[in-house]
């Protein structure tokens, strides 16, 4: 089953993207000044691999596919956060979402019918989800008792909570660059510029994982090496509202089978970090909120 209408190709990149990025190479020194954040905790959670998904029988466990000569694995590919601490991961093979605490026991599922990518549970609880066949963007409206309606097509003009957590990022060169709030989101407004410097190294791309109520921002810069080698990179930094980057998270997971849509997210200062492996989706967790 394939959840997406991305090409092999496509997603091979992604994932050799993804591998060099969190682990692949000599990784670029922390620069002075910045504080060294390891993983505070880790997590993980069950998977079972049917030949027939539809088949499965665990509720508990997330399904992967092993793939095949011409495709990738396939698997979980977007999760969030909740109120609580728990989480909530996208089935895609299985056309649900599923729940667990905040020590990763199963809580519940939500059969949903099709192949969501990604999904965000807005400020008001609704569930917000993208489809992984058309793209299309979903509501799933949480009524008084907690219980979510069927997916419903998102308004026209509303905002997607990926878009207004990530802002606008530009490349001014590769060692700078910048990311605004989109109009119409809530935000400082100020632009945060991001410096990135690194011997041999140049930065491709950054983005925003989001801001925490004291307006810190966490942003994903990836880099490549300055030569012909393909040698992709990711680090987390987190930078003060005034823009000073204050830490850099350490120990990112680099062995995904399955390349998520979005592996991280943000909340309330502490990073997560979804990676899907052969035998367990791993979540790994940074506590940042020392780090001023």
């Amino acid at each position: 089953m394939n959840p997406g209408p991305r090409t092999f190709w496509t997603a091979l990149a992604a994932v050799l993207a993804f591998s060099a990025g969190c682990g692949g190479g000599t990784k670029p020194a922390v620069p002075g000044g910045l504080r060294s954040i390891p993983v505070t905790r880790s997590l993980s959670l069950p998977v079972e691999q049917p030949a027939n998904p539809d088949a499965a029988g665990n509720k508990a466990a997330l399904t992967l596919s092993a793939g095949g000569a011409d495709e990738l694995p396939e698997g979980p590919t977007g999760f969030d956060i909740m109120q609580d601490g728990g989480f909530l991961i996208t089935d895609p093979l299985r056309g649900r979402l599923v729940s667990y605490d905040a020590n990763g026991a199963f809580r519940w599922e939500l059969p949903i019918q099709y192949s969501a990518e990604t999904i965000r549970i807005r400020e008001n609880g609704d569930l917000e989800t993208v489809n992984a066949v058309d793209s299309r963007r979903y509501i799933h409206t949480r009524d008084a008792r907690g219980n979510f309606g069927p997916p419903q097509p998102a308004p026209a003009g509303l905002i997607a909570a990926t878009e207004a957590d990530a802002g606008q990022a530009k490349l001014i060169n590769a060692a700078h660059g910048t990311i605004t709030d989109v109009p119409g989101a809530a935000g400082s407004g100020t632009p945060l510029e991001v410096f990135f410097e690194a011997q041999g190294r140049r930065m491709v791309s950054l983005r925003r994982l989001g801001r925490d109520a004291q307006g810190n921002s966490y942003v994903a810069i990836e880099s490549g090496a300055a030569s012909s080698t393909i040698d992709v990179q990711t680090v987390i930094r987190k930078f003060a509202p005034d823009g000073r980057a204050i830490a850099e998270l350490q120990g990112l997971s680099s062995e995904p089978v399955v390349q998520p849509v979005e592996a991280f997210r943000q909340q309330g200062g502490v990073v997560y970090q979804m990676a899907p492996l052969a035998n367990e989706v791993r979540i790994q967790i940074w506590d940042t909120n020392a780090a001023r």
